[in-house]
């Protein structure tokens, strides 16, 4: 039998008693009603558990707690083996970013520097030097480009890479942002990141300098 003490006067008094023996205040909880308890179950199993064990129904309890571990290692195996089957797409769809991707980020990248003069900013007004500076715009293209790849590979479907893949296989690309609008959408997410890699790379520059 559980114990607890009794609002009113702390006598110890049973969980599933209704009124204290001692002082007669009523005791109203929520676990001690039975549709209620299986309602949690049911609805918030973690919620519905407490119950059980605030009631003394320990062995039902902990016949909940194992099947939500079991739940949650079935989930994690199911989990890696998703991620495992997809791998080897992954990895083709990870060629083809580097080879045709990357180039785009660079070309949009040198487009904004040539703009914005971007390097000659970093060379005149943050004093690095033209080889440092080079090296914070090659820094922007590599994590641009990582993030356009993890942002696609985050949020389309195999379907959508498996198109991309096969777009840029059998060189057949025009009109893929409107076949597979997911790809445009993840570079659209990453290009307002400049400022945020340049400021980046400076403070590591800083920090080893």
């Amino acid at each position: 039998m559980t114990l607890e003490a009794c609002p009113t006067c702390t006598t110890e008094i049973s969980t599933n008693t209704k009124s204290c023996p001692k002082c007669g205040e009523s005791v109203n909880r929520w676990y001690t009603s039975t549709p209620w308890t299986v309602f949690w179950v049911v609805a918030v199993m973690p919620v519905g558990v407490y119950a059980l064990f605030k009631r003394g129904n320990k062995k039902t309890a902990w016949l909940f707690v194992a099947l939500m571990i079991l739940s949650v290692i079935a989930k994690s195996s199911k989990a890696e083996k998703v991620e495992e089957l997809r791998a080897p797409l992954f990895n083709e769809y990870g060629a083809i970013h580097q080879k045709h991707m990357t180039p785009q980020i660079k070309q949009i990248v040198d487009y904004v520097d040539e703009e914005k003069l971007i390097r000659y900013n970093l060379t005149t007004m943050q004093g690095l030097t033209e080889k440092q500076a080079n090296g914070v715009m090659q820094y922007v293209v590599s994590e641009m480009s990582a993030c356009w790849k993890n942002n696609f590979l985050g949020t389309a479907n195999d379907t959508d890479i498996e198109k991309v893949i096969d777009a840029y296989t059998t060189k057949k690309i025009q009109f893929l942002n409107k076949k597979v609008p997911a790809l445009n959408e993840a570079r659209s997410n990453c290009l307002g990141n400049t400022d945020k890699y340049i400021s980046e790379r400076i403070d590591y520059l800083i920090a080893n300098s």
